[in-house]
């Protein structure tokens, strides 16, 4: 394969993995922010979950909210670490792209196809 082919495609992961970072945090965040709201309002559908009301049997309503809130929190934290981490392995991902120097080894496959083209003429 062609090196500017080579880097293209790493290039392309790269924003790839970068976008699916940004979709995962941001569900992380709705979610965790749908968990705090359902808390902090004390929504009747929230109680009505299978593993919500099974904890709300064993420790009580107020409690509940409170795990709820703990983990909706927990949710946030978790997508706005995301966030930070995504667009700075995007940016070193970039930086070490710049850096990289193309290597000057070919692999002996490529010296027999070189060899073998000279010869051919």
């Amino acid at each position: 394969m062609d090196q500017h082919v080579i880097e293209q495609l790493a290039l392309f992961a790269q924003n790839d993995m970068y976008q699916r970072d940004l979709l995962v945090a941001a569900i992380a965040v709705c979610l965790g922010l749908n968990l705090f709201y359902a808390a902090l309002t004390n929504n009747q559908w929230m109680f009505e979950l299978g593993s919500v009301s099974a904890l709300n049997d064993t420790i009580g309503r107020t409690k509940t909210r409170f795990v709820i809130a703990f983990v909706g929190t927990s949710m946030i934290a978790v997508g706005g670490h995301l966030v930070g981490n995504a667009d700075k392995s995007f940016e070193n991902g970039m930086r070490s792209k710049a850096r990289t120097a193309p290597t000057a080894t070919k692999s002996p496959q490529d010296a027999v196809a070189r060899n073998l083209t000279r010869n051919s003429r």
